[in-house]
């Protein structure tokens, strides 16, 4: 690992070629949580759209 970036709850660390080669996420259970309530109104919003 040659050096990292962060960018809100995530921490990217890049090879000394500047490829990605480890990605952490900061308090993951909050990320992972609002993650998947945007899944979720994507998915009821998507659904609601077909049914007009």
């Amino acid at each position: 690992i040659d050096h990292a970036e962060e960018t809100g709850p995530i921490i990217i660390h890049f090879s000394v070629d500047k490829k990605p080669v480890l990605l952490e996420i900061l308090e993951a259970s909050e990320f992972l949580s609002g993650v998947m309530k945007l899944t979720m109104k994507t998915k009821s919003h998507k659904h609601s759209e077909m049914i007009i």
